[in-house]
């Protein structure tokens, strides 16, 4: 009985969790300003990888100082579609000839499972002495 009181509560700790990690990467920026110097701010983007034209690998819009940040998975030749509303826009062809990954896990999963069964371990353990003492 015990056991499956502490599966149940050990298994449903990591219900909810989300898992992350922090990758420090070589990333392309492409800051992007229209002539009179403004940037190009929250305007729609679209990169295509090297082995797609058709479905982009990523989409979405520029910052507010008009950038677009992208992470190449690929080396070979990327295109980058930038356009506002008002007909504004480029396409941007950028070469990657090396990619350099730096990994920095930020995931303490191992911990927290580590420290929860200890806390429950300890909880049972203190449950039972007390349950011995009644008796």
């Amino acid at each position: 009985m015990w056991l499956i009181a502490f599966l149940l509560i050990f298994s449903s700790s990591t219900a909810h969790e989300v898992i992350t990690q922090i990758k420090k990467e070589t990333a392309v920026v492409i800051e992007a300003k229209y002539p009179d110097g403004m940037p190009f701010s929250y305007e729609l983007y679209e990169v295509y990888s090297p082995d797609s034209s058709t479905l982009p690998f990523v989409k979405g819009r520029t910052d507010k100082n008009g950038r677009i940040v992208f992470v190449p998975d690929r080396k070979g030749v990327w295109m980058v579609k930038a356009f506002s509303s008002d007909g504004h826009g480029f396409v941007k062809r950028v070469e990657i000839e090396s990619l350099k990954n730096r990994e920095e896990f930020s995931s303490d999963r191992f911990l927290k499972t580590v420290a929860g069964a200890v806390i429950t371990g300890v909880l049972f353990f203190l449950i039972g002495i007390f349950l011995r003492r009644k008796r």
